[in-house]
């Protein structure tokens, strides 16, 4: 069982997560951030992510609109799954 100081570290960290979570959704829905997606991407060891495709599925808003309760679903399964030592 955990001590109550423990959960609370839990929970908050989960809060956390969420909120930043929360943060991400909200600079990919401003039209800023569509500029920016469309000139950037991401390296991760040997594989580059260019993300022009995002920025053409939330340019339409019919799309983004899917996209951002599709984003929310998996915000909400990756917190309540993440599982803390």
């Amino acid at each position: 069982m955990l001590a109550k100081a423990e959960l609370l570290y839990q929970l908050d960290h989960a809060k956390n997560n969420y909120i930043l979570g929360l943060a991400g959704l909200s600079l990919f829905t401003i039209p800023a951030a569509l500029e920016l997606l469309e000139k950037n991407t991401a390296e991760f060891g040997g594989y580059t992510i260019n993300f022009s495709q995002a920025a053409k599925l939330l340019a339409n808003s019919a799309h983004r609109d899917i996209a951002v309760k599709e984003y929310l679903t998996m915000l909400m399964r990756a917190c309540a799954n993440r599982r803390h030592p």
